[in-house]
């Protein structure tokens, strides 16, 4: 099973700003450049955690290959061992990169994700919903994606 469509993530991984963040300074992980975030800074999340972009442009190059600027060590979700980002050991839930320090924990996490993330934002209402064992769920082309509803499930599937 591919873990990963480049092509496909470079368009589809939805930017959504926290509004914690708003007015935050970080560096663009791309081009180093200072970031001041705002409503509609360019962002993608890893493990958890919001990385914010200068530009689009600097999004969907990160997108490509985010091994190649994710230089600090992640936390796996599930057993919390730190390690390098590995393309082989990564999978994407609602449009949010999740990295795992080995392929057992990944294969752990999908078969129970609601004992690693308590929340997720719905592809379909884009509403954040809290994710339960019994959550609606599909794969589309490599990635994992976890609906509030039946409903939104169904809207996904029509037309993902």
């Amino acid at each position: 099973m591919k873990l990963w469509l480049a092509a496909v993530a470079a368009a589809a991984l939805a930017v959504a700003v926290h509004a914690d963040d708003i007015g935050k300074k970080v560096n663009d992980p791309v081009s180093n450049k200072p970031v001041t975030v705002a409503k509609d800074t360019p962002s993608v999340a890893v493990n958890g955690t919001r990385l914010y972009f200068a530009d689009a442009k600097s999004r969907e190059a990160f997108l490509k290959t985010p091994e190649a600027f994710l230089k600090t060590p992640l936390e796996c979700p599930v057993r919390g061992i730190k390690g390098k980002a590995d393309k082989t050991k990564r999978i994407v839930v609602n449009d949010e990169l999740v990295y795992f320090c080995c392929a057992g924990c990944s294969m752990g996490f999908q078969k129970e994700p609601n004992n690693y993330v308590s929340k997720l934002i719905d592809p379909v209402s884009t509403k954040e919903f809290n994710l339960a064992s019994d959550s609606p769920k599909v794969q589309y082309k490599g990635s994992w994606y976890f609906f509030e509803s039946d409903e939104n499930k169904a809207t996904f599937e029509k037309d993902p």
